[in-house]
C-alpha cells in the first residue's frame, strides 16, 4: 500500500511539473510572437513608402476642352528617392508636346494645339534611375461651337419687336468636369432692336464677369466639387433683360 501511494505521488509530481513547464514556455512564447513585427510586411511597407512615383496632376482624366479654349495648366508631381530628376516631359498620344526642366513641373499649354478629338496624356520624369511614367489621362478637344443665330433663336424673337434672347452654347446642360475645373462659358445675346448694353455672367449667384461687346465668353477657373448653376443675363439700353441658365457638375 505504501508503495502504491509513493507511485501515485510520483505521477502527480511529474504531471504538475510538465504542466508548469508547458505554461512557462507557451505564455512568453506567444507574447514574444505577438510583439514581433512581421518582417515581410514591414519590408513591403518600407518599399512602398520609398517607391518612385510620377503623377499627372493636370489636366485630369475625362476633362473636355473647346478648340478655342486658352492655355491650361499641365502639371505633374514627382517623388523619386535616391535619384536626380533632370526634366519632366509631357506627352500626348506618345509624342512630346512640352518639357519642363525644373520644379515645379508646371507649364501653361493650349489643348487646342493638340487638335480636335481624344488624346492620351502622360507625364514622364527623366531621372538618373531611368524614365518613369505617370498613369495616363484622356482628354477631349471639341470643335468650335457655331454661334450663328439659329432657327430656334429667330422663332423666340418673333414674340415681339423688342424681344431679347440669351443662349448658352457652352457648357452643355449637365456637363461633367474634374475638380478643380476650368469651365469655358460661351453665351450669345440677341435683340431685334440691336440694343444689347451688356451681358452679365453669374456662377452660383455671384457675378463673375460683365461683357459689353461680343464675344461674351468667360473662363471660370478653379471651380470646386459640387453642382453649379451658371446664369447669363443680357441687359438692353432700354432696361429690358433676358436670362439663360445651365447646370454643370464638378467631381
Amino acid at each position: 500500500m505504501a508503495s502504491n501511494e509513493r507511485a501515485w505521488h510520483v505521477v502527480v509530481v511529474v504531471l504538475a511539473l510538465s504542466m508548469s513547464s508547458c505554461g512557462a514556455t507557451d505564455g512568453p512564447a506567444r507574447s514574444r510572437d505577438e510583439g514581433q513585427p512581421d518582417t515581410a510586411t514591414q519590408a513591403r511597407v518600407e518599399e512602398s513608402a520609398s517607391a518612385p512615383a510620377v503623377r499627372l496632376v493636370s489636366p485630369r482624366d475625362g476633362e473636355v476642352f473647346s478648340a478655342t479654349a486658352g492655355p491650361v495648366a499641365f502639371a505633374a508631381e514627382v517623388t523619386i528617392p535616391h535619384a536626380e530628376v533632370s526634366a519632366v516631359r509631357f506627352l500626348s498620344d506618345g509624342g512630346e508636346i512640352v518639357k519642363v526642366a525644373a520644379p515645379p513641373y508646371r507649364v501653361m499649354y493650349s489643348p487646342s494645339q493638340l487638335g480636335e478629338g481624344s488624346h492620351l496624356l502622360r507625364a514622364v520624369a527623366v531621372t538618373t534611375r531611368g524614365d518613369l511614367e505617370s498613369m495616363p489621362a484622356t482628354i477631349k478637344v471639341q470643335p468650335p461651337v457655331d454661334e450663328e443665330v439659329t432657327a430656334e433663336d429667330l422663332s423666340a424673337m418673333t414674340i415681339g419687336q423688342n424681344n431679347v434672347v440669351v443662349r448658352i452654347y457652352l457648357p452643355k446642360p449637365e456637363q461633367r468636369y474634374r475638380a478643380p475645373a476650368e469651365i469655358e462659358i460661351r453665351p450669345a445675346a440677341l435683340s431685334t432692336a440691336g440694343d444689347i448694353k451688356q451681358v452679365e455672367i453669374h456662377g452660383d449667384g455671384q457675378l463673375l464677369a460683365t461683357r459689353e461687346r461680343s464675344p461674351h465668353n468667360y473662363m471660370w477657373s478653379n471651380v470646386p466639387r459640387g453642382t453649379h448653376t451658371i446664369t447669363v443675363r443680357a441687359l438692353t439700353t432700354t432696361g429690358r433683360t433676358a436670362d439663360a441658365k445651365v447646370t454643370v457638375h464638378v467631381e
